[in-house]
């Protein structure tokens, strides 16, 4: 008989700011923008157990291989926006426009928590 367990830690996370183009104008031509802010935040913990053992039904070897496993985590993301940021000519494009921030008053993002519980057999 063998017993194994493993578990693991995990932290990860980013920011990231992006101009998004939801669509274009009846002209075609003129495409409406917005600034978006995001900050994504993961932390979690994994673990798994299981229990191996040989044996043999008469003139078969079987190695059976048992166990359970376990996942939690929390994710966190918020996610801001602006306004339009004003129409882009998508022929014409002219840049160096200031852009303005984004409403940090206004979190369109959610919060998580996960919980997995697995169990397994194998011959």
């Amino acid at each position: 008989m063998r017993l194994r367990y493993a578990v693991r830690y995990y932290q990860a996370g980013v920011d990231w700011d992006y101009l998004l183009v939801p669509s274009l104008q009846a002209n075609r031509q003129t495409a409406t923008r917005r600034i978006n802010s995001r900050n994504e935040n993961a932390t979690g913990v994994t673990s798994d157990t299981s229990l191996e053992g040989k044996f043999a039904t008469g003139p078969v070897a079987h190695t059976l291989l048992t166990g359970i496993d376990y996942y939690r985590a929390f994710l966190n993301s918020e996610r801001y926006q602006t306004g339009t940021v004003g129409t882009l000519n998508v022929y014409d494009p002219v840049h160096g426009l200031s852009v303005p921030r984004p409403n940090f008053a206004v979190n369109s993002g959610s919060k998580s928590l996960v919980d997995q519980v697995g169990l397994y057999a194998q011959d």
